[in-house]
């Protein structure tokens, strides 16, 4: 038990480490763009001409495309999780960049690391 404890302990510890080991900066979100796509996967059994459609099914994409923008540049981020993280146009965010990630606390104070698909100077 003691060591489990003292697993979680360090493990917690850890996360905390790195968060307050991030450069933290403040930014602006000016623009988000949602699209969705919808791809069809048919079931089929049999093969070439005698093949037969079982099921349909449809599976939905969405995709957010955020810009946020602070100090020398300005970052286009890429969000596709199936619940997108919450920004608010117009509001100031804390991000912190590392190579090719974005991490930013959303409107609700959650960290999420995005990718960074385009960088560009102010």
């Amino acid at each position: 038990m003691k060591r489990v404890v003292f697993a979680a302990v360090i493990v917690s510890a850890a996360s905390l480490g790195s968060q307050q080991g991030r450069n933290w900066q403040t930014g602006r979100v000016v623009r988000s763009d949602t699209t969705t796509e919808d791809f069809v996967h048919n079931g089929a059994t049999g093969g070439g001409l005698l093949s037969t459609v079982i099921a349909n099914r449809t599976t939905e994409k969405t995709t957010t495309r955020t810009v946020i923008t602070g100090g020398k540049y300005a970052y286009t981020i890429l969000d596709q999780q199936k619940h997108g993280r919450r920004f608010i146009i117009g509001d100031d965010v804390k991000y912190a960049q590392d190579k090719r990630k974005l991490y930013v606390l959303d409107a609700d104070g959650k960290e999420c690391k995005l990718d960074i698909i385009r960088q560009e100077r102010r």
